[in-house]
């Protein structure tokens, strides 16, 4: 079985998910249906309170078309992780 593990982007990650999901129009029981993951860890992830897995992320950003806004966030951030700079390299797979 394969290792899933938990990103942190930054240390305000949860405020652009936010962004995303609401950009799209979704409430957290939208994006979470379609996710297939609970409400209540979609708040935790939105808050800051969960790590998020980088599968979880990507299908994040691709149910609400929020690849501009990651665009957007990455640019303007000073502080990229390892983690993060790995995942601007897929970014064009959306």
């Amino acid at each position: 079985e394969q290792e899933r593990r938990d990103i942190v982007l930054i240390a305000d990650y949860g405020t652009l998910l936010r962004k995303m999901r609401l950009k799209r129009g979704f409430t957290q029981d939208d994006l979470a249906e379609r996710l297939n993951i609970s409400r209540t860890n979609i708040s935790k992830m939105e808050n800051g309170k969960q790590g998020i897995q980088v599968e979880d992320f990507f299908a994040w950003v691709k149910s609400t078309n929020g690849q501009e806004l990651l665009i957007a966030f990455l640019h303007n951030t000073d502080l990229i992780t390892a983690g993060l700079q790995v995942l601007v390299g897929f970014i064009s797979i959306f």
